[in-house]
């Protein structure tokens, strides 16, 4: 319950609300931490990946050049030597090749049935 004087005092509400709803650095590690470690699932696109690993980047306030090498590393290998040999830099540039390799090598879901498409 919040007291009055931290009502009518508008600095120290945002002092409460930063300090009880701001991420703990531990939660930032830990979402850093899985983000690291988290690699493309077979059957998992890339839209879904990225997405996956852009949520926890987000949590643990990791910037965009981290994101993109952890995207990099988490690709399955197919996809992954596509994506080098197309000398892909920016977090943009990776997701539209690993998408192109995704394509080509026939490794995508159909949405409707969750199927391999022939």
């Amino acid at each position: 319950m919040l007291l009055q004087e931290v009502k009518s005092d508008w600095q120290q509400l945002q002092g409460w609300f930063k300090e009880r709803f701001q991420d703990s650095d531990l939660l930032k590690w830990q979402e850093a931490s899985k983000m690291w470690a988290r690699d493309q699932l077979v059957g998992e696109s890339v839209e879904e990946f990225v997405t996956a690993l852009q949520k926890m980047a987000k949590t643990a306030g990791v910037d965009d050049t981290m994101l993109c090498y952890s995207v990099m590393r988490g690709l399955r290998r197919e996809l992954c030597l596509y994506m080098i040999q197309s000398r892909a830099t920016t977090l943009a540039d990776v997701v539209k090749a690993a998408k192109v390799a995704e394509v080509t090598t026939g490794d995508q879901l159909s949405p409707e049935r969750g199927q391999m498409r022939p």
